[in-house]
């Protein structure tokens, strides 16, 4: 069978302005002839379609039923709008179905305002239908006039009431809120005694039941209840499962739903202030990755997001994945990619966050970031946490992206837009002479951020490749932005071959042979780079537009705004060749340009306040040398006057902090107190934050300076306050 009929509903242009007008005037048996297609279309700003809507006086079958939908800019993105179609009658149903022989009904992606105060009336209410109907309500959003009514009101009322007619409901992916009325006012209802009702991902909020089984028999699984006065009724039937409550009423068969208040767990919604109303899920919600998949029914969330493999509970996916060596839902990240290539459009960003702990394992499979569709607010997120992010120097317990194919070959590739790479590790095998990053064509708008990109050992003992190779194209809009990286060891750290409106900003390039190439006839600004020890720091080839470039340091000094340093580079600049990181004599201090309207933490996640340049913002306190602790903490910052002439260590929720795991050492900078008075140093142990296991705090100090990496003076462990004598004093913490 196939389309019979079509009719296009919109508030110009197409076949009819409301829908009511549309199923009034075509109203016949389509039995033998196929199925009826209504597409509501268009802008609906302008105003809601005010006519209810009956559906009765039809028959109709299982191949020749009635489908009503929204498309394009009439469809809502998941949360409710006025600028989508909006079906809002006064004094009544929104949508009435009932009296038709034989009811085969789709209603998908409508937004429904119940405005009627009258008792008994429903967004969707489906009244009476005749034995053998089956009827399928997905991706609505259905919300009550008040969310303090004093009718008995319900958002989708889904039974065949009062009656033992034998009659199949599927509801999924709906969401329904407000409806706080009196007696038996829910979001979902019915009390058909013959009806079987398949309740699958829809979620209920602020209702007086979100859930009321009257009659009949509901199967209940994936259904997100929270903040009603109760969230679901009883008599659910015994196969319902994976469903999640504020209070203990979720049904589960075998104890996978989650009961908020007693399991302490939270849904997180975007926003639930009343008029702002957005259901979404944030990335803290506790549904997430807890559902069952259901796929044999449907496969996409309520904005048409595909729900992959680990299934949320509620109509909306948060489209999170998470890629680790055991226990996450993919353990590769282009198994990732590949298993999820969508349009993103309209449904908001993806994030791909790589966890767990990759010292045993990395991952060599060659990633082709493409087949997406993106925009600047649906977009792809791949970033690092916990244990898999390094702490801004090379860590084998970090998730790392490792090239073994020889050649001049491309290892990862950025080919669809708007992606972003946060907090990676990128490693070449010897003789690998390929890239190990690529943004090619398709790749605009792209963000590279907080990455490391090494090679092993180090040229010219062989040939390493590229770090990162930018070649997306030439436009007049497009940009791509690089910051906060490090590069080392390799053939030519950073390669900008085209692609206009580049902008490199607080980048580490060392110990490479070429550390920045740049090719001809493009458009780049360079900010904030750090590009030192290097055969030729940087390169071009042709002409290019640097305007703008500023407050970069080279040693060549012969890149675009650019300072030349003299230091010492491994004593006086960096604290080794392989720990980027700031010493405290350090040129780079100070030295750059605020960049704080587009970003303002380093690569370590540390505030930038007086914007040094490179990826390492330095922290006064906090000294990364030999002793440089595993794991990155907000680091003292201030070291305050104390009582009577003393002086104190301290910290708040903000800093003051050490993270530190079992003989793990970090060490303050050396504090000048300005004189040889005795003063009472204070050291607040209680402030330390939550590292493992407790702590020893060692203190030393003596009239005349010394280096913060000296053997002399010696240590002598702090158990309380203490009056000293010393100008020049420092601290170290040992986790114990």
């Amino acid at each position: 069978m196939a389309q019979f009929l079509y009719k296009e509903v919109a508030p110009s242009g197409g076949d009819y302005t409301s829908l009511e007008a549309c199923m009034n005037a075509n109203e016949q048996d389509l039995t033998g002839d196929g199925w009826f297609d209504i597409e509501i279309t268009g802008d609906w700003s302008g105003g809601a379609d005010t006519t209810a809507v009956t559906i009765g006086n039809w028959t109709t079958t299982a191949a020749d039923y009635i489908n009503i939908f929204t498309s394009g800019t009439a469809r809502h993105n998941g949360a409710w709008s006025t600028d989508y179609y909006t079906l809002a009658p006064a004094g009544t149903d929104s949508i009435l179905i009932r009296n038709s022989a034989g009811t085969f009904v789709y209603i998908d992606g409508l937004q429904i305002l119940k405005t009627s105060s009258a008792n008994y009336k429903a967004g969707i209410n489906c009244d009476r239908l005749n034995t053998g109907s089956i009827l399928y309500v997905s991706n609505n959003i259905v919300k009550n006039h008040s969310s303090a009514a004093a009718e008995i009101t319900w958002g989708a009322a889904l039974g065949a009431y009062y009656n033992n007619q034998v009659v199949t409901v599927y509801a999924w992916n709906n969401i329904a809120y407000d409806f706080k009325g009196i007696d038996t006012s829910a979001g979902f209802f019915s009390s058909g005694s013959g009806q079987t009702t398949y309740l699958y991902n829809n979620t209920a909020y602020n209702c007086t039941t979100g859930f009321n089984r009257n009659a009949g028999t509901w199967v209940a699984k994936n259904n997100l209840s929270y903040n009603n006065t109760t969230d679901f009724s009883s008599g659910f039937d015994a196969s319902s499962d994976y469903n999640f409550s504020k209070d203990d009423t979720a049904p589960e068969a075998a104890g996978n739903s989650i009961w908020g208040t007693t399991d302490g767990k939270t849904p997180d919604f975007v926003s639930t202030t009343a008029g702002f109303e957005d259901f979404h899920l944030q990335s803290t919600s506790d549904a997430i990755g807890f559902g069952v998949d259901l796929s044999a029914t449907f496969t996409k969330d309520i904005d048409g997001m595909f729900r992959g493999t680990s299934w949320s509970i509620g109509a909306d996916e948060r489209n999170s994945f998470e890629v680790a060596p055991s226990g996450g839902d993919y353990t590769s990240l282009e198994a990732c990619m590949n298993a999820n290539e969508q349009d993103l459009t309209g449904d908001g960003y993806m994030d791909v966050e790589i966890t767990g702990d990759w010292t045993s394992t990395t991952d060599s499979t060659e990633v082709t970031i493409h087949n997406y569709t993106t925009t600047s607010s649906d977009y792809i997120n791949i970033f690092t946490s916990g244990t898999a992010r390094h702490s801004g120097s090379w860590s084998v317990a970090a998730y790392t992206r490792l090239f073994t194919t020889w050649g001049y070959v491309s290892g990862d590739e950025i080919a669809s837009q708007y992606v972003t790479i946060d907090g990676l590790q990128f490693y070449q095998e010897k003789d690998y002479e390929g890239t190990s990053l690529v943004i090619g064509d398709g790749g605009e708008f792209a963000t590279i951020k907080n990455n490391i990109f090494t090679a092993r050992d180090e040229p010219p003992d062989y040939d390493p490749g590229t770090g990162l190779f930018i070649s997306y194209g030439d436009t007049d809009t497009s940009q791509c932005l690089v910051y906060n990286n490090i590069f080392y060891g390799l053939q030519r750290g950073l390669n900008v071959d085209s692609g206009d409106n580049t902008l490199i900003y607080n980048n580490t390039i060392y110990g490479s042979v070429t550390g920045i190439h740049v090719g001809n006839l493009i458009t780049v600004v360079f900010k904030n780079n750090v590009v030192v020890g290097n055969t030729d720091d940087y390169y071009v080839f042709g002409t290019q537009t640097t305007t703008g470039s500023s407050n970069n340091i080279t040693e060549d000094d012969d890149m675009p705004g650019d300072t030349a340093t003299t230091q010492n580079l491994l004593t006086e600049f960096f604290v080794s060749a392989t720990d980027f990181h700031l010493r405290s004599t350090s040129d780079a201090i100070g030295a750059g340009t605020s960049l704080s309207g587009t970003f303002t933490t380093d690569i370590d996640g540390d505030t930038r306040s007086s914007w040094d340049i490179g990826a390492d913002e330095y922290i006064f306190g906090w000294a990364w040398g030999e002793e440089s602790p595993s794991e990155v903490a907000v680091s003292w910052s201030v070291w305050s006057d104390g009582a009577s002439g003393g002086i104190t260590v301290s910290g708040d929720s903000d800093w003051g902090k050490a993270i530190l795991g079992s003989a793990e050492i970090g060490h303050s900078d050396v504090k000048d107190t300005g004189n040889t008075i005795a003063k009472l140093l204070t050291v607040t142990k209680d402030k330390y934050g939550t590292g493992q296991g407790s702590h020893t705090v060692y203190i030393r100090g003596q009239a005349g300076t010394f280096s913060q990496d000296d053997g002399t003076p010696s240590w002598e462990e702090y158990t309380a306050p203490v009056y000293k004598t010393w100008q020049y004093v420092q601290v170290k913490i040992v986790g114990g």
